[in-house]
């Protein structure tokens, strides 16, 4: 059975994560609040993310200043722990950005982790003259897949949405010239698999 998410982003504090659950109470109640306390119990028994529901389980992480997942380097990183050991395989990623006339536009592509900024620098071949580089000039609205299925059917997904800065000229993560590219800063990171995140 297919169940559709109507999923809204609700202001977090004191860390405060929210999980997709794979139970469901009556009608809307895939989405509740976890306080740090409960977070911390979850954390440690069922990984960084919380999620021992199995397949589907997901994780839902509005960003702001107190909602971070984990520290890299001198700052907390929007990702969890377990985020961060997927996106480090370098998957293929699926960027939207919306168009002038307002429609979507998705391309795949690859991309890099920043961890400097905890960002998402994503470039490529004539970068600037490319429609996606256009539109994320216009809309800064986007927002990127990273995702694959294990065998038999292990789903592991982390999408990430924020605002991009489409930059004609600026460095990279090792300071050295990256041309144009857009880097994507997470104000909302959905994930799930990623209790199967290392394989």
């Amino acid at each position: 059975m297919v169940r559709q998410l109507n999923i809204q982003t609700i202001p977090l504090t004191h860390r405060s994560h929210l999980i997709v659950g794979s139970a469901v109470a009556d009608t809307a109640a895939w989405i509740w609040s976890i306080t740090d306390a409960t977070a911390a119990e979850r954390r440690k028994k069922h990984g960084r993310g919380g999620l021992g529901a199995g397949v589907g389980a997901g994780n839902l992480r509005t960003v702001g200043s107190r909602d971070r997942g984990r520290w890299v380097g001198a700052k907390m990183s929007v990702f969890s722990d377990a985020e961060l050991v997927y996106l480090a395989k370098g998957k293929l990623g699926r960027l939207a950005t919306i168009d002038g006339a307002g429609m979507p536009h998705v391309v795949p592509l690859g991309w890099r982790y920043n961890p400097e900024l905890d960002a998402i620098d994503i470039g490529g071949r004539d970068f600037a003259r490319t429609r996606k580089f256009r539109n994320a000039q216009r809309n800064p609205n986007i927002a990127l897949v990273v995702d694959d299925v294990l065998p038999p059917w292990r789903p592991r997904c982390v999408l990430i949405r924020g605002r991009a800065e489409a930059l004609s000229e600026a460095a990279g993560p090792d300071g050295e010239p990256a041309g144009p590219f857009i880097r994507l800063h997470p104000t909302e990171v959905i994930s799930w698999g990623m209790e199967f995140a290392g394989e």
